[in-house]
């Protein structure tokens, strides 16, 4: 028998099996409880113990001069990086502040939104797809979302992905950035892409968008019959021990969660509200260094997808006169200073990322930090790089290491 409330002395008797029912719902609520609770205790004993701290990196009072410099000329509020080399993590450090308004330091550990770096995990879902043979990734986009409209034009998985698709940028889009602290409903999100004109023909240009991978996010929600955030944990996100990452839910408990600023007038101010329903799939996810280093080492150590499939994220896109952009499938494709790197910025509403990896050198970098808008965020990644990456032969590449870089 399980009583809810104790009565007052005298008062008459109320319990539950008063109510026909209420006994068995409430003990089939406490089994279900039982076992969410038995299944992630039961993940997290799977998931290796925490790397412990690693030894004293030759670099360390070089990068801790890098970010202290960058923390005091944008300014930033905080800022996290990691650093992994040889699958290796050499150094993982926090810098400034994790809340302004309740003075908690910045840590490896603290959580950030990771805005357009979303992609990756994104693109790697969608290959994961392709591998079962769910979709290829010539297939039209109407096959899987017969309900958005093209105006007869075929734009397949592939131009989504690579951004060729020529649908406008949703971030240009007025009604759709009108209120962000608005949630935003599939049909709203479809109306108002299908209704503006595309930039070009699809497959003539690369312009980087948001709206391509917002789509995409629709394409694995109908492909795995659940929704995007529960579609990326199952498919990465738990066999990884990610355990930092996820889709970021503003009313959740985070541990560690960082909170947002902006810079208005020469001080910081608490980011706005922004749903995570207009980002989506193309950037809601929060993370932290220490699980996008080890994303990485995953992704491109063959934990994730096979080696075709890896190759196929990380060789540019061509257009339809065969030309080659400079974007893989969620993956920018550059180098610096004659290395090659596969890298991507991220910028959303009170934070700012850049993750990078050079295949080569199997080196990966971190940058988050918790204020919007902060271009210093690839400088800092392009910094700490320089010092372990000497200019290669031949590099055109100055020694700022300066290139044209993706938009966020």
């Amino acid at each position: 028998m399980i009583d809810i409330i104790s009565e007052p002395a005298g008062a008459p008797a109320r319990r539950m099996s008063a109510r026909p029912g209420a006994k068995v719902r409430l003990l089939q609520t406490a089994v279900v409880l039982a076992a969410l609770v038995c299944a992630a205790a039961a993940r997290a004993a799977q998931c290796p113990t925490p790397a412990a701290a690693p030894p004293p990196w030759p670099h360390l009072a070089e990068v801790d001069r890098i970010a202290d410099k960058a923390l005091a000329r944008v300014p930033m509020s905080g800022l996290s990086i990691a650093v992994m080399r040889d699958d290796k993590l050499v150094h993982a450090a926090g810098y400034g502040k994790a809340s302004l308004e309740l003075d908690v330091p910045a840590t490896p550990q603290t959580v950030y939104g990771i805005g357009s770096v979303t992609k990756q995990f994104t693109a790697a879902a969608i290959l994961r797809l392709v591998e079962r043979g769910e979709l290829r990734l010539e297939d039209d986009l109407r096959k899987h979302i017969p309900d958005y409209d093209t105006g007869g034009r075929v734009i397949t998985i592939r131009q989504l992905l690579d951004h060729t698709s020529g649908i406008r940028n949703m971030t240009t889009i007025q009604p759709l950035m009108a209120d962000r602290s608005m949630d935003v409903t599939r049909g709203q999100v479809f109306g108002w892409l299908s209704r503006t004109p595309l930039d070009f023909e699809p497959g003539e240009r690369y312009l980087y968008n948001n709206s391509g991978y917002w789509l995409l996010g629709a394409v694995i929600e109908k492909l795995a019959g659940e929704p995007y955030d529960t579609a990326i944990e199952r498919l990465l996100l738990e066999p990884l021990c990610l355990q930092s990452t996820r889709y970021n839910v503003p009313g959740e408990i985070v541990p560690h969660r960082a909170a947002g600023h902006v810079r208005e007038g020469g001080r910081f101010l608490n980011a706005p509200p922004n749903s995570p329903t207009r980002p989506y799939a193309s950037g809601a996810l929060i993370s932290s260094v220490l699980d996008l280093v080890a994303w990485q080492r995953a992704l491109f150590g063959g934990e994730v997808l096979s080696a075709e499939s890896l190759k196929l994220m990380t060789t540019p896109g061509r257009l339809n006169d065969g030309k080659p952009t400079s974007y893989g499938l969620g993956v920018a494709v550059t180098n610096f200073r004659g290395h090659r790197k596969i890298a991507h910025p991220g910028g959303i509403v009170g934070f700012s990322s850049f993750l990078a990896y050079y295949p080569d050198e199997r080196l990966v970098i971190a940058v988050l930090t918790n204020t919007m808008g902060v271009e210093m965020r690839s400088e800092v990644e392009e910094r700490i790089a320089g010092l372990l990456l000497p200019a290669a032969a031949g590099s055109a590449v100055d020694a700022t290491g300066q290139r044209r870089r993706t938009r966020q």
